[in-house]
């Protein structure tokens, strides 16, 4: 038997045009007999059981993810160093 499992940003029951193209594309693929579920990331606006059906479907929610103990706020990315007068590229 087939198997997959869509990796998505959000889900049933939010309702968008990203959610009800997936919801075509896991009923279209369940009516050719595919076992089929969906697993959202963190950022799926709405919290929910581990494991949810919706209109026949599966979904399977990502718990959020705690902020790391001391982790700095702002001040950091890409371009830090080069605002500190440090990371220069070409050695200078």
């Amino acid at each position: 038997m087939t198997r997959i499992l869509h990796v998505l940003d959000h889900s049933l029951p939010t309702h968008s045009g990203y959610t009800f193209r997936t919801r075509a594309l896991m009923k279209a693929q369940l009516a050719k007999g595919w076992d089929v579920a969906g697993v959202t990331g963190v950022r799926h606006p709405e919290p929910g059981p581990d494991g949810e059906t919706v209109d026949g479907l599966t979904f399977y929610r990502t718990a959020p993810i705690a902020p790391a103990r001391g982790a700095r706020r702002g001040g950091g990315g890409v371009g830090a160093g080069a605002r500190r007068g440090g990371g220069r590229a070409g050695g200078g």
